[in-house]
């Protein structure tokens, strides 16, 4: 009579393990993505590669 049991419930548990998890992407990915800041298409776009040359030059980053 136990050996039953015991067969059943491994039965049982392996089924319920073997059984696919669905997980869900995010509804909107905007809301996770930082501010993009200062983008090639900016009329200022070369004042931040400027700083960020003489950044470079004085190794301040």
């Amino acid at each position: 009579m136990k050996s039953k049991i015991l067969v059943y419930l491994t039965i049982a548990f392996l089924l319920l393990w073997s059984m696919p998890v669905q997980a869900f992407a995010q509804d909107s990915v905007q809301e996770a993505l930082p501010e993009p800041g200062i983008t090639p298409q900016s009329i200022l776009y070369f004042l931040n590669v400027l700083i960020e040359e003489i950044r470079l030059f004085f190794g301040l980053k």
